[in-house]
Parts: C-alpha cells; sequence; structure tokens
C-alpha cells in the first residue's frame, strides 16, 4: 500500500508465467488508481493484443468503493460475513491503511502550477505529463468516491477514442493544459438529469462544476424558467444559470439569486424561448500538492464535486413530455351494414 507502485517488468514476467500455464488473466491490485475502468496503471507493460491472457487492475480505492456500496446500500444478509466486511471498511478507511485515495498531486504539482498560471507551459513535458495522469485518477476517484455515497456505479467519461489510446488522453490532457491552463473532465451519475463537467482553471485558481440539460419543450418561455427555478429553491444562491436560445452563440446569464427575483433575466423573448440550460458552480482552488493544515488540490475538487451534486443535480428531473390528449367525444360510427355495402357471395357470420 501507501506510494508503492507496481512493477512493468514483474508484471509482465507474471504475463508470461500466465500463458506458459494456460491461466486466463493477471489480476494486480495496488494503492494506484487506473486511469479510467480498464486501464491499467503501469507504464510498460506488455500485454499482447488478442492474446488470451488478460491484464486487469483494481486499485484499493475501487475495493473500499464496492465494499462500501455491498455494505451500507445493497446489504449483507450474512452476520459474520458483514462484520468482516465492516471491519474491511474501517481498516481501508483508517489512515494507517496507507490508502493515498488519489490525494497527492505529485511532486512536480507546485512547479507545473505555477507555470500554467503564468502561461509558461509553452509545450508538453514529462513533468506536465505526471500531473495530467494524477488529474485523471483524480477524476477516477471521485467517480467511486461518490458512487460509494450514492450506492451506484458512477463512472468517468471517457471517449471511445480515449479508451483505445490512454496516451492520447494523455496528450490531449497536456495540450489544454500548456495552452488554456485548464484540467477537465466528465463525470457520468446514473439516470442524473445530465453528466458533471468538471475543470481547474489554474490561471484563475478556480474549479468550476456544470451541467448542461434541455428545457422543457411543453411550456412558454417563462414557463420553462420557473420549470428550473422551482427545482433550485435549496440551490446555492451564487449558481450561475446560462440560458440558450435556438441558434444563439451566447447565452443570458444571471445568478439564482436574482434569477428568484426576476425569471426575465434568462429571456431574450417571449417568441423566443430558451432550449437548454447549463448551471454552474464555482469556488477556489486548493493550491497545496496534498492536505495539510489548508485545504490541497485534490480534496478541494472532491470537495467541489460533492458540493454541486448535493446541492443541485440531485434536485434536477428531466422534463417529462405531456402525456397525449384524449379526442373529443364523437358520435357513435354508423355500423358496418349501413356504411359498406357486402358482396353478396360473401358468407355471413349467421350462415
Amino acid at each position: 500500500m501507501g506510494e508503492a507502485k507496481l512493477d512493468a517488468d514483474q508484471i509482465n514476467k507474471y504475463l508470461r508465467l500466465a500463458r506458459q500455464e494456460g491461466y486466463d488473466c493477471v489480476l494486480t491490485i495496488s494503492a494506484e488508481i487506473a486511469a479510467f475502468d480498464g486501464a491499467h496503471p503501469t507504464a510498460g507493460v506488455q500485454v499482447p493484443a488478442g492474446g488470451k491472457v488478460q491484464l486487469h487492475h483494481l486499485s484499493w480505492t475501487r475495493i473500499l468503493s464496492v465494499s462500501i456500496k455491498e455494505h451500507a446500500h445493497r446489504g449483507v444478509e450474512d452476520v459474520e460475513q458483514a462484520w468482516l466486511l465492516a471491519e474491511l471498511i474501517r481498516y481501508l478507511e483508517h489512515p494507517s491503511s496507507g490508502i493515498t485515495h488519489a490525494s497527492d498531486m505529485g511532486e512536480h504539482w507546485v512547479d507545473v502550477r505555477g507555470r500554467a498560471r503564468d502561461g509558461l507551459l509553452p509545450r508538453p513535458t514529462p513533468e506536465v505529463a505526471d500531473v495530467c495522469r494524477r488529474w485523471d485518477q483524480l477524476l477516477h476517484a471521485n467517480a467511486m468516491g461518490l458512487g460509494a455515497q450514492l450506492g451506484s456505479d458512477v463512472q468517468e467519461v471517457v471517449s471511445r477514442a480515449h479508451r483505445q489510446n490512454p496516451a492520447l488522453r494523455e496528450r490531449d490532457f497536456a495540450q489544454r493544459l500548456c495552452q488554456e491552463g485548464v484540467l477537465d473532465g466528465r463525470l457520468r451519475v446514473p439516470d442524473a438529469i445530465a453528466d458533471m463537467d468538471v475543470s481547474a482553471d489554474l490561471r484563475a485558481s478556480r474549479l468550476v462544476v456544470s451541467a448542461e440539460f434541455a428545457a422543457p419543450s411543453d411550456k412558454g418561455a417563462k414557463g420553462r424558467v420557473g420549470w428550473l427555478a422551482r427545482q433550485l429553491r435549496e440551490a446555492p444562491d451564487d449558481l450561475i444559470v446560462e440560458a440558450f436560445t435556438r441558434g444563439s452563440k451566447s447565452p443570458e446569464i444571471a445568478t439564482l439569486e436574482d434569477l428568484r427575483e426576476d425569471t426575465a433575466l434568462v429571456l431574450r423573448s417571449r417568441h423566443n424561448p430558451p432550449v437548454r440550460f447549463r448551471v454552474t458552480q464555482r469556488s477556489e482552488m486548493g493550491q497545496g500538492r496534498r492536505t495539510t493544515r489548508k485545504l490541497g488540490f485534490a480534496d478541494s475538487v472532491t470537495e467541489a464535486v460533492e458540493r454541486f451534486y448535493s446541492s443541485t443535480l440531485q434536485r434536477l428531473r428531466k422534463a417529462a413530455p405531456p402525456a397525449p390528449k384524449a379526442m373529443p367525444d364523437q358520435a357513435e360510427p354508423a355500423a358496418a351494414t349501413d356504411s359498406v355495402r357486402l358482396d353478396p357471395g360473401f358468407p355471413s357470420v349467421h350462415d
């Protein structure tokens, strides 16, 4: 546990041995968190394409997340098994267990953060790549942590191209960090109205968590804004609401506090209603490599994600289409024999 890392040469030996002995899979377990489900955290591992032996990885954080979901949300009927699972959770959650929970942004964080803030990252470097890998692991850890709280399978959203080529994902993260000073990603909670977009703007020292979703199509302009405002009665006043009309290049913007006073603030006209909304929560970004006396970067991201979900996203429900309307009452249709001339040769039902 702790900071110990898996060794690629050792894993490659296990893969060769598994092929020789006819095993189907090699499973590694460590404190390291893979960038996403299906990826492996160890660079240099050689898994032959189309080979019979598969390589899988479990982090202790994943094991803890699944254990909490089973114990707290689904329940374990056997008393002894329930006790053992509770003891495992208690051990894995204890600081002495050595599990890092992706809370450390690495030795290069302070330098890369400072250079990104000042716009002094002209091109990706190994140090930038290390920070981007840890950011990806942090997103994955947040998905597992939120999933454990909700008893649900929260996922980090990863494109097909990135799943097929993890190096491309790392390169895309690094390029955006160098060009814009931003780290970003997306989390998906089952049945939520929309995905959560999570970004860290290192130049502004701000964390931004947002969700974008369709407005109800069966309401007028004010009704659509009212539909949103009613669902966000308990959301923070500083939540930012953006309303997009069809074909518009820029949205109308207001804070939720102001919108509660005047729903027309995000309306361009009654004849041009919003077709989609975006709600955004901004917060201060922790600066440190890890949390000490002050909130570190990783924990500030976790706090922002959990706050946005609990205060905003979980309160929103997808707009349901209206039920079909019944046809107005009409006179009874004429009898078939009155309206249709039957062929004389056609047999009668009474024959």
